[in-house]
Order: structure tokens, then C-alpha cells, then sequence
């Protein structure tokens, strides 16, 4: 059976530094922040997902981004793969849904968001060799309520 669960929290940076957080994060996020990726700049937002994932439900990297293989290898891929403590082992996609400085992030943009992203986690999913990823996560960072609603508004 499908099954999908919304989880909401919030998380503040005093004074904004995120680089200032990453000591105090478990060992996983800290080698999800250390070791290369594919590029991008989604390095903090994937270190933060691993530890709130881990905080919230107790998971364990299995592989960052690169250590995870395809066939064929060009697409989209996963950010990163965690066991739970069955020891299910999950995909884990992580994107930030941010409206950047401007009016709140428009509806339009956050449904083209969540199909590409989505859209990106089925692909990955039947490409992926070395680890069965038939369940992912997308873990969706937003910068505050109006964002968030306009995710909420996409579904329906």
C-alpha cells in the first residue's frame, strides 16, 4: 500500500551561520557535510536532513549521494540512502523550497517543484543497483509558513 506522512518542524540558525552547526551534528550528517557530492549547493540542507532524520526516526547512512551506482548512470539521482532501525533501507531526496528573498513561493513554482521532484525519485528508484530503494523520502526544506502553504495548496 502507498503510504506518505507530512512532517512538520522548524528549525532556526541563531545569527545564521550555518556552517557554525555542522561540529554539533552526529557523526552521519557530518560525513553526509564531509564527503564530495554531485555538486550543488545543497551540502548544508543534506547535512541537516540526515540529522533530523536521525533524530526523528532513529536512521543510519547507509550511502551518500556517490556511493550510491545507476543504470543507466546519467539522470536523477538520490541524495543519500538510510537504514531504519527494521532495517529498511529508504531513499532520501532533500530539496529546498525556498521563494529566495522574494513574495512567498508561488503555488505554480511549488508544484513544478514537487513533480520534477518527484518525477526525479521514481526515476532513481528503478536506476539505482546497489541498494533496493523502492521507498524515498523527499525531505522539503521551506523558509516559513507561507512557503510551506504553498506546498499544502499543490495537493489538492
Amino acid at each position: 500500500a502507498d503510504l506518505s506522512i507530512l512532517v512538520e518542524s522548524e528549525c532556526q540558525v541563531r545569527g545564521g551561520d550555518w556552517q557554525a552547526v555542522v561540529p554539533k551534528l552526529g557523526p552521519d550528517a557530518r560525513r553526509v557535510h564531509a564527503e564530495e557530492n554531485a555538486g550543488g549547493a545543497s551540502v548544508i540542507s543534506e547535512a541537516l536532513s540526515m540529522e533530523v532524520l536521525c533524530r526523528l526516526l532513529g536512521a543510519r547512512l547507509v550511502c551518500t549521494e556517490l556511493e550510491l551506482r545507476y543504470f543507466p548512470a546519467a539522470g536523477p539521482i538520490t541524495d543519500y540512502a538510510i537504514a531504519l532501525r527494521g532495517g529498511d533501507v529508504l531513499g532520501v531526496s532533500v530539496t529546498r523550497a525556498f521563494s529566495f528573498g522574494e513574495a512567498a513561493l508561488s503555488v505554480p513554482h511549488a508544484a513544478a517543484l514537487l513533480s520534477k521532484k518527484l518525477a526525479g525519485i521514481l526515476h532513481s528508484s528503478r536506476t539505482c543497483f546497489n541498494q533496493n530503494l523502492s521507498k524515498q523520502i523527499l525531505h522539503v526544506w521551506c523558509d516559513g509558513a507561507a512557503d510551506v502553504a504553498a506546498l499544502h495548496s499543490t495537493s489538492g
